[in-house]
C-alpha cells in the first residue's frame, strides 16, 4: 500500500512516519493495516499503533528509526 515510497522510507534521514490508516478502504484495495505495518518494519521503523475513531478501523501508524523522538 506504500508502494512508490520504497527510496523516501529507505533514506536515513526518514526516521519518522505518521500514517493514518482506514482498514476497510485497505481491504477494498486488497491490503491491511497489517499490511503498512510490515512495509513500515521492513524499512526499519518500530510502529505504535493509536485508534483514532474507536470501532471504525482508524487509525494513525507512527514509525519511527532508532534515534528519533516521537
Amino acid at each position: 500500500m506504500l508502494g512508490g515510497l520504497d527510496a523516501t522510507l529507505s533514506d536515513p534521514d526518514c526516521r519518522l512516519v505518521y500514517c493514518e490508516t482506514h482498514a476497510e478502504r485497505l481491504e477494498i484495495q486488497g491490503s491491511s493495516v497489517a499490511d503498512v505495518r510490515a512495509t513500515l518494519e521492513s524499512q526499519g521503523f518500530s510502529v505504535t499503533e493509536h485508534p483514532i475513531r474507536e470501532g471504525r478501523g482508524v487509525s494513525m501508524l507512527i514509525g519511527a528509526k532508532p534515534n528519533s523522538a516521537v
